[in-house]
Order: structure tokens, then sequence, then C-alpha cells
């Protein structure tokens, strides 16, 4: 199953959030801002990959309508051609 797959990207994605409001707390260098974005980034990133390929292994007789729908709904950017 792919599930267990996205276990470190729900660890990751919080513990990105915390380090990043930390150093916006303390006024730490810059980098550890960057590092706390760049771990929600690589949370996320495995986040919709991996929720994509488990929705198209479930639904494997719908799969041109699974990719149709994620490209209009699911992806964050696609959002934007909605407004």
């Amino acid at each position: 199953m792919r599930l267990p797959v996205l276990f470190p990207a729900m660890l990751i994605a919080p513990a990105g959030l915390v380090v990043f409001g930390l150093a916006a707390q303390y006024k730490l260098h810059w980098f550890a801002y960057f590092a706390g974005v760049a771990m929600v980034d690589f949370a996320g990133y495995f986040y919709f990959s991996f929720t994509l390929a488990y929705a198209v292994d479930s639904y494997q007789s719908n799969t041109s309508e699974m990719y149709a729908f994620s490209g209009s709904c699911l992806l964050p950017e696609s959002k934007l051609t909605y407004l």
C-alpha cells in the first residue's frame, strides 16, 4: 500500500512549520526560515504525488477521470484559474 509512505510527510510538514515559527519568533538567521519552508515543501510534494498515486491505484477503472479531476481540482496552482 502507499499510505505508509505518507507517514514521514505527516511528520516533516508540521516540524517544518514549527521550525519556521521558532525562527520567526527568535529572529534567527535566514537559513532557519529556508529550512522550515523546505521541509514543508518537501512534504507537500510527496503528499500530492502519493495521494494521486493512491487514488489511481484504488480506482483503476476510472484512471482517466481521476487524472482529469486531479488536474482541475487537487493541484493548488490550478485553483488560480477559477478566481
